[in-house]
């Protein structure tokens, strides 16, 4: 339901998505470009592949993507922890039960008060 969400938001809000990822993108050409070696080479490897015109609507899509991706797999990662906490307190519960309910009771056939 999560990743619905980020889609519909991101197509709802796409103006302002777009002015954020403009932002973003344009303050790490100023300030991080030939800085930081993974941005430099991040954005070299972007120019290199498309050309210098990249569509925005393309970026914007691989942006929802990733997103949509990352929420997919935290959903999981809960799910599977949840399943795991959910079988640690079953485990829990029949073993304080068995502990309360004490040794099973076995009967024997008694023979007392016959004399063989």
């Amino acid at each position: 339901m999560a990743e619905i969400a980020a889609v519909v938001w991101a197509y709802s809000n796409s103006d302002k998505l777009e002015g954020y990822v403009e932002s973003s993108v344009r303050s790490t050409v100023q300030e991080e470009y030939g800085v930081v070696d993974t941005r430099t080479k991040t954005f070299d490897a972007i120019q290199k592949g498309v050309g210098t015109s990249v569509l925005f609507s393309d970026v914007i899509i691989t942006i929802i993507v990733v997103v949509v991706v990352v929420v997919v797999v935290v959903v999981v990662i809960i799910i599977i922890i949840i399943i795991i906490i959910i079988i640690i307190i079953i485990i829990i519960f029949v073993h304080l039960w068995m502990k309360l309910a004490g040794p099973p009771v076995t009967r024997h056939a008694s023979f007392s008060g016959f004399v063989l």
